[in-house]
């Protein structure tokens, strides 16, 4: 959570990285920090990566256990049920999925196959932790955006200036828009013009729809440069 200055919640280090302005780094590349240890860390990543494989299957009234054990075999990553929260939920650990999916993420699948239960998932102590919305959504993970790109305005006069706040603005409410802290929920963003990036406050989930959302608008920015 984000609601004291960033210096309190972000590394030294990173800071000193993002202020410093002396490393180059694409405009879309995200970075995904870690409050844990450096095991941590890096299951965090492997999952993540693990995820966005592509995947088929098709599940009829398959037990939630059994959907766990496909994404543990296929993702090759520990996969845990979390039943004392999905039974706090009313979700039974024996609960049965239908789904059918064609080559698509990973990530996007079991977000499907999970949806049909009303749960979801988080990485959660080196493994991906299947376990309910509610629990889902108080595990808030923290990116770092680059999106100088995105917030810069030319003024008719030829100078410029960033603009953080539409963009910040247009993230707020569009996406996941009662989960934010200006409307009473946890979430947070910020900006570091220094480091020309937005620093969010998020759940797993609605920070992938984060990055699609800036994707999509750098996707529409280059479209509207070479007309």
């Amino acid at each position: 959570m984000m609601r004291s200055s960033l210096g309190r919640m972000l590394p030294l280090a990173l800071l000193v990285v993002l202020a410093g302005g002396g490393v180059s780094r694409a405009a879309d590349e995200i970075f995904r920090i870690s409050l844990g240890s450096e095991r941590d860390s890096a299951a965090q990543e492997r999952i993540d990566k693990a995820l966005d494989k592509e995947v088929d299957f098709q599940f009829e009234d398959a037990p939630l256990k059994d959907v766990a054990a496909f994404f543990r075999d296929v993702l090759e990553v520990s996969v845990q049920v979390d039943e004392r929260s999905l039974e706090a939920a009313g979700i039974a650990g024996d609960s049965a999925i239908t789904c059918k999916v064609s080559k698509i993420s990973a990530r996007a699948a079991l977000r499907l196959a999970l949806k049909k239960l009303d749960a979801s998932f988080v990485i959660r102590d080196e493994s991906l932790t299947i376990t309910s919305r509610d629990d889902a959504g108080r595990m808030l993970e923290v990116h770092v955006y680059p999106v100088r790109d995105l917030v810069a305005v030319k003024a008719e006069d030829g100078s410029s200036s960033d603009d953080y706040e539409a963009l910040i603005a247009a993230i707020q409410s569009t996406i996941a828009a009662p989960s934010w802290d200006a409307s009473g929920g946890s979430a947070t963003i910020k900006p570091l013009p220094t480091a020309g990036s937005l620093v969010i406050s998020q759940t797993s989930e609605v920070q992938s729809q984060i990055e699609k959302l800036l994707n999509a608008l750098r996707k529409s920015s280059e479209l509207a440069a070479n007309r």
